[in-house]
């Protein structure tokens, strides 16, 4: 998976914007083809079992698709104890669309979070390709660890009061460019737990949350790859992390 990180350093960065899904929808298919990407937030009464809201943010690819989930597909996004991988059976295609042997072809990514479920579901049409395949699967669960958490992030920025209806002394400038929110953001998580890095572990971590690979990240500091990647895993040391996805997961403060 060469330049994931890059990749969801740009998701983790839009964010909360329209971009965010149509980032995601691209990477999935960097790695499985799939034709239309939608995402919901899930909100939970925990002690009765039941799913008390819906929050859609978005659909990619293709129209919104307003199939109702079963009873034993609910109770699986309820039951949901960590991060899953649901590969749902393929379901013929209705409608005046439809042509002989049309199917799709479905699977969820889930993520609990306290009483929330995020969901990612992923669609494809069967006369385009097979069914999901073990190695697609497998490829899905790797990414799904990065950005199920960046989809949480993106939820709870979707539903923050707009920055316009926010005192003047908590709003940022609107002239802050998103580098420098992302940046902003990166040095309060690090006063927070009260960790300090070097000048060129701070700047290598600070580049591959900007979506950098770590070529370019090594000509701009005129270093060797080997000692950016070097840098890189010293911060991860000190942030007690392991690999580019526990530190997109801290940043997003789900690690």
């Amino acid at each position: 998976m060469d330049n994931f990180f890059a990749k969801i350093g740009q998701v983790i960065t839009d964010s909360g914007t329209d971009n965010f899904l149509a980032g995601i929808h691209r990477l999935i298919n960097d790695y499985v083809p799939v034709d239309v990407t939608e995402a919901s937030n899930w909100t939970l009464d925990e002690k009765r079992r039941t799913v008390t809201a819906v929050q859609r943010l978005g659909s990619w690819g293709g129209a919104a698709r307003r199939d109702e989930a079963d009873a034993a597909i609910v109770g699986r996004i309820v039951d949901a104890k960590d991060s899953q991988l649901i590969h749902l059976k393929p379901r013929a295609i209705t409608g005046e669309a439809q042509q002989a042997g049309d199917t799709v072809c479905r699977c969820i990514l889930l993520h609990r979070q306290e009483n929330c479920r995020y969901v990612i579901s992923l669609y494809r049409a069967s006369r385009h390709s097979q069914d999901f395949s073990l190695q697609e699967l497998s490829a899905l669960k790797q990414i799904s660890d990065a950005i199920l958490p960046a989809l949480g992030h993106h939820a709870r920025k979707k539903t923050q009061k707009p920055w316009a209806e926010m005192p003047p002394s908590i709003a940022p400038a609107p002239a802050e460019s998103q580098a420098a929110r992302l940046q902003r953001s990166f040095d309060e998580r690090l006063r927070r737990i009260g960790v300090r890095l070097s000048s060129r572990e701070y700047q290598v971590c600070l580049a591959h949350l900007r979506g950098h690979t770590l070529p370019a990240i090594a000509r701009q500091l005129s270093v060797r790859e080997s000692t950016a990647a070097t840098y890189f895993r010293r911060a991860g040391i000190k942030l007690n992390l392991s690999g580019r996805h526990g530190f997109a997961k801290w940043m997003l403060g789900t690690a």
